[in-house]
């Protein structure tokens, strides 16, 4: 519908939601659990199409055929392939959301508040946390920092978990 801002947001949550996506497949296969492989790449498929992404679609179209096929052989390769479109899509969407600083006022303001509530919810070791943990990558927050808050609040570290979110916070000022 030509809404720029809501089209960068889908893209922002679409990186950040499926930076795990190649390990959970191959992990999916490696137990021969081919259904829900299946389900994990139907699902990524779509959403590959809502925005566009038609190299990694049609990438990923082969990698859903090996997997009904239950040809692991093939779908080693074809991961492998996967793994790279994926990695070059993200790598030139972080590029494009840097070059274009598209963070506006408003969105500097929604992470600040989604950064208190997460402190909050770690404070209180509300599941809720992990929730609104996966939203910072909605926001540009890098899945290596996203990842090391989130090793922290596993492993009941809350307190320096907390110390890398005022960090993220501070940084924005």
């Amino acid at each position: 519908g030509y809404n720029e801002g809501l089209y960068t947001k889908m893209l922002k949550k679409f990186i950040a939601s499926n930076q795990l996506t190649v390990s959970q497949i191959l992990k999916l296969m490696q137990n021969g659990d081919f259904e829900n492989a299946h389900m994990r790449i139907h699902s990524f498929k779509g959403e590959c199409a809502n925005i566009g992404a038609t190299k990694v679609h049609k990438i990923i179209m082969v990698l859903e055929k090996t997997v009904l096929n239950k040809d692991i052989e093939g779908f080693k390769v074809e991961l492998k392939v996967f793994e790279s479109a994926f990695d070059e899509l993200a790598s030139d969407l972080n590029g494009f959301f840097e070059e274009n600083g598209n963070e506006t006022k408003n969105d500097i303001v929604d992470l600040k508040t989604l950064i208190n509530d997460l402190k909050e919810s770690l404070v209180k070791k509300d599941p809720k946390a992990f929730d609104l943990l996966d939203k910072l990558g909605e926001f540009g927050v890098k899945q290596k920092e996203i990842a090391r808050i989130n090793e922290m609040a596993n492993s009941d570290k809350t307190s320096e978990a907390i110390v890398l979110l005022e960090k993220l916070s501070d940084d924005l000022n």
